[in-house]
């Protein structure tokens, strides 16, 4: 068995005593997520148009407090685009996404280092936030958000407890 050195440079290298190639994937997931938000970021700039709101009509209606015979004149407002609103969450979910799988894998190249239980994890991590990512393009539901994190946080905790695995003695 080999004595373990102090952190250094080669860790994030794959130069210790485990694989590179999965050191290697958990940087490309890394990655990935970060194109994904990226992505999804230039989409809201493309879709979103102007943040400020312009009176779409107006219009009459009842005022109250007053007769219903009498009307008052309104302005109402539209919103510039209807998929702003749904961009701007996706890229909130997107964002978490790769600050979970970046920390994630920082955390573990310093720790004890990947294994393929920990990539795997990872992966599925990765998965199930752009699958949340997309999801929120499509819906607006606090009880998806929650059911998706109570996937996703248990994931990214127990990677982070195995990289300390070997640590705690």
């Amino acid at each position: 068995m080999t004595t373990r050195d102090t952190v250094s440079a080669t860790s994030f290298l794959g130069g210790t005593d485990y694989e590179s190639g999965k050191q290697r994937s958990m940087w490309v997931a890394a990655f990935t997520a970060l194109v994904v938000w990226m992505a999804m970021l230039l989409m809201l700039y493309l879709v979103a148009g102007s943040r400020k709101r312009q009176p779409a009509t107006s219009m009459a209606r009842p005022v109250e407090g007053r007769p219903l015979t009498e009307v008052t004149t309104v302005d109402t407002y539209e919103k510039a685009s209807p998929w702003g609103d749904k961009f701007r969450r996706a890229v909130r979910a997107a964002r978490l996404t790769f600050l979970m799988v970046f920390s994630t894998t920082v955390i573990t190249a310093l720790g004890f280092g990947p294994t393929g239980g920990t990539v795997a994890i990872l992966w599925v991590a990765f998965a199930i936030g752009a699958l949340w990512s997309l999801a929120e393009l499509f819906t607006d539901s606090h009880w998806m958000r929650l059911v998706m994190s109570l996937m996703l946080f248990p994931l990214v905790i127990i990677t982070w407890a195995l990289a300390f695995r070997s640590r705690i003695d």
